[in-house]
């Protein structure tokens, strides 16, 4: 099974260079008041990672008031913690925070929006669904925050993508777990990244 979206996976993977956040250009290239200026792309990808971590700790969520399994609360506990790092970076460099609602399912980029609708409803289905929905979204991160390293040098930065990348594989691998054992003799298979980077990850 595979979690499928109208949107396409383009739309969601790889965003985070196009990703414009809601101030002009040249007000991204003043000095931010820290001690290192951050590039273009540097301040994109924390703008996107706030959305980004919101969005997954509102669908797990929203998964566990629907199935009470405990996977969920347990990754969106995480989650929050992840949300809050972000936070603090983006103070830390005076940027705006892209989160000014952070009610459930609202967010500045209409995409993040969409995807939330698109797989609350797949993931509403059954537990199972939810599951690969899961699964689904930590292979993204995992490939998004992969790409978002190779954009910045800032060392405090890296600190705390490097946190989450380690994170996310350890999610990926609990919720393939779960999945594995509610589809008895059926191996998970990637649904975003590489045969060969996920056996790596779940250590096959």
């Amino acid at each position: 099974m595979k979690v499928l979206t109208t949107l396409g996976l383009s739309l969601f993977l790889f965003i985070l260079p196009t990703f414009l956040h809601a101030q002009e250009t040249s007000d991204l290239d003043v000095a931010v008041g820290s001690d290192a200026e951050l590039t273009y792309l540097e301040k994109e990808g924390l703008y996107y990672l706030r959305e980004q971590t919101k969005l997954v700790r509102d669908l797990f969520h929203t998964f566990y008031n629907m199935y009470g399994t405990k996977v969920y609360t347990r990754i969106a506990r995480k989650e929050q913690r992840h949300f809050d790092r972000i936070g603090l970076l983006l103070e830390k460099y005076q940027l705006e925070d892209p989160v000014v609602d952070k009610s459930v399912g609202i967010y500045e980029n209409p995409i993040f929006e969409e995807l939330f609708h698109e797989l609350s409803t797949s993931g509403s289905e059954n537990n199972l669904n939810a599951l690969y929905v899961g699964a689904y979204l930590e292979e993204i991160v995992i490939l998004d925050l992969k790409n978002a390293l190779l954009d910045t040098e800032a060392r405090d930065i890296r600190r705390v993508y490097e946190k989450l990348l380690n994170d996310a594989k350890k999610q990926l691998r609990l919720f393939v777990r779960n999945i594995e054992k509610q589809e008895v003799d059926v191996l998970y298979q990637p649904q975003n990244m590489t045969e060969e980077d996920l056996a790596e990850i779940l250590r096959r």
